[in-house]
């Protein structure tokens, strides 16, 4: 895969199955059980009107016209928006599309003139979001799984050093 060969773009509301199976896909490279996939399943499913709402932004990375990647970003606060979904094709991850994904919510983010970033991570993303200059703030119970436990992660975007970081 090549970088300079990505396109990121706004999803389609009709893209919504496409990107569902995508987010089930990605979320079964951690090596989950089925049974916890079928639980998950409802919190990973988008629908077209979530792709179209005016407070939810959705992007998708592609490749040779392929969707190899998206996130989803959903204001929670004037001040505050939250990254809700990023999922990559399981035969891409650690290969940098993540990273690319993170960077363009990240500055989406801040032109939208949000302060912060909140995330929710599965702890199998966990590293890859504290490398990327996010902050561990706590633990939020699952929407999907009662009592197992999330790790609650923000980026700041108003510090001046992720700002010079990132430009």
């Amino acid at each position: 895969m090549k970088v300079s060969d990505i396109k990121i773009r706004k999803a389609k509301p009709q893209e919504s199955e496409s990107l569902s199976a995508l987010a089930i896909r990605s979320k079964a490279h951690w090596n989950y059980s089925d049974e916890f996939l079928q639980d998950c399943m409802e919190e990973l499913s988008y629908t077209a009107e979530q792709i179209s709402h005016p407070n939810h932004w959705f992007y998708v990375a592609s490749l040779n016209d392929q969707i190899q990647g998206f996130y989803q970003l959903v204001k929670i606060t004037p001040d505050e928006i939250e990254l809700e979904a990023l999922f990559v094709e399981p035969k891409l991850v650690g290969q940098r599309l993540g990273k690319i994904l993170f960077e363009h919510a990240i500055q989406l983010a801040t032109n939208e003139d949000f302060s912060k970033v909140q995330i929710q991570s599965d702890p199998n993303a966990t590293e890859f979001y504290l490398k990327m200059g996010c902050t561990k703030t706590g633990e939020l119970e699952s929407q999907s799984i009662p009592g197992r436990f999330l790790p609650l992660l923000s980026f700041d975007l108003r510090s001046t050093t992720k700002k010079q970081t990132r430009n």
